[in-house]
């Protein structure tokens, strides 16, 4: 999956997850979930990290990480 990252209706940047699958919330509705498997050392880069807050800020998303 593959998520433009926009600010101001100006293309950022874009994060690619690794996987996206849905899960059945406590209401029974289904929830987008973005998973991505990251080493120790990549998941503290800086650009991934930023794209990260960037997901969440756009999209209201949290990146699972495995």
């Amino acid at each position: 999956v593959r998520l433009p990252l926009r600010v101001e209706g100006q293309l950022i940047c874009t994060y690619v997850a690794d996987f996206e699958y849905f899960e059945r919330n406590k209401d029974g509705l289904f929830d987008a979930v973005l998973e991505d498997v990251k080493s120790a050392a990549t998941k503290n880069l800086s650009t991934y990290r930023i794209k990260k807050k960037l997901v969440k800020a756009i999209y209201g998303i949290d990146i699972r990480e495995t």
